[in-house]
């Protein structure tokens, strides 16, 4: 295949440059019983990376997107991930993606998971374990959910992937006190970032995250490029793939599924909600603009009478969406505020001065 040549040439002229095998490390969850493990092996100078995530001077922390497809990938490298005493070979995908599951004993709430391939230096990656008794869960879309893009919809991976500095990147207001007044209500609950975007962002997005002040929380996106049968990727199947995953992983937990109106949320959402009503327990929309919603394409139908039972909160922001969480008993209506946490440290990308 075309994509698997492309990657064979830019490793050869990796190694030809030095640059060695690297562990991208991401966030991920599990229970007492096992975790998911993620993370993408590339090939990087040993100076680019520290602990599988990428240095930056301080003054261009905020590199344009295309810098994070410039590493090569190593397509099915061998993976050691020790995890609660005990170590696991697993294997990368084609696009040096690994996704994988393993049967560890871990203790409830955030772990630390060494990963090592090979010639690499060990990772650290942290995984949310979620405690056998935590009934209620929160899954969030990102783009014009917690981001606000001002992009019309077929143009906005290729921007957010490839040109956007992640400090022109805006959060949409209230969303992260909104996010945080959840984890208060219900502070062992998993929050989960549910997108479309592809992994190579991922430590961007986290960035951003963290810079404003979101809950700390594992990201599912999805690899870049074509498939075997396709040369785009479908950002409906993946999203509709994961929550499935994660009402198999989570079969006792309720999630509050939060997402926009403008692309396929509510569809996706309401799907979900017919399958599994047993299974959640809100659905929050955020409501763009009337011209986020021309950039998007227009609205999405609105699916609410299909999902009897089931609630749903439409909204412009986190501050009309958290009252309506109020009036179900979801937040704590005489606390509008939150105090946000900090990330963990091995989350935290490290920054150096320039020289």
């Amino acid at each position: 295949m075309l994509q698997d040549r492309w990657h064979a040439f830019r490793r050869k002229a990796a190694v030809r440059r030095g640059h060695m095998p690297t562990v991208m490390s991401f966030t991920g969850y599990g229970t007492t019983r096992w975790v998911r493990v993620l993370s993408r092996v590339v090939m990087a100078p040993d100076e680019a990376f520290e602990n599988g995530r990428r240095l930056a001077k301080m003054v261009e922390d905020g590199v344009r997107g295309w810098h994070n497809f410039t590493s090569a990938p190593v397509p099915y490298a061998l993976v050691e991930i020790t995890a609660g005493g005990q170590t696991f070979t697993v294997r990368a995908d084609r696009g040096g993606v690994v996704d994988a599951v393993v049967e560890a004993d871990m203790e409830p709430g955030w772990q630390s998971v060494t990963l090592q391939a090979n010639g690499s230096e060990p990772s650290f990656t942290d995984v949310y374990v979620v405690d056998d008794h935590v009934v209620t869960g929160v899954v969030s879309d990102i783009d014009d959910t917690v981001v606000v893009t001002y992009l019309p919809r077929p143009f906005l991976a290729a921007w957010n992937s490839f040109v956007l500095d992640e400090h022109a990147r805006t959060p949409t207001p209230g969303m992260s006190v909104m996010l945080h007044r959840l984890m208060e209500t219900q502070p062992a609950s998993p929050v989960i970032y549910l997108s479309t975007g592809a992994w190579n962002v991922a430590q961007t997005l986290s960035r951003f995250l963290s810079r404003n002040l979101y809950p700390f929380g594992p990201l599912l996106l999805t690899s870049w490029g074509p498939t075997e049968d396709r040369w785009f990727r479908s950002g409906l199947e993946h999203k509709v793939t994961q929550l499935e995953r994660l009402a198999q992983d989570f079969p006792g937990v309720r999630w509050l599924l939060i997402g926009d109106d403008g692309q396929h949320d509510p569809e996706i959402y309401a799907d979900f909600a017919r399958r599994h009503p047993d299974k959640v327990r809100a659905i929050v929309i955020r409501q763009l603009t009337p011209s986020q919603a021309v950039l998007a394409g227009g609205r999405a139908e609105d699916p609410r009478d299909s999902t009897p039972g089931v609630p749903w909160c439409y909204g412009p922001d986190g501050a009309d969406l958290g009252r309506q969480l109020e009036g179900l008993g979801i937040l704590d209506s005489g606390r509008a505020e939150a105090n946000p946490q900090t990330w963990p440290l091995t989350s935290q990308l490290p920054v150096v001065t320039p020289s």
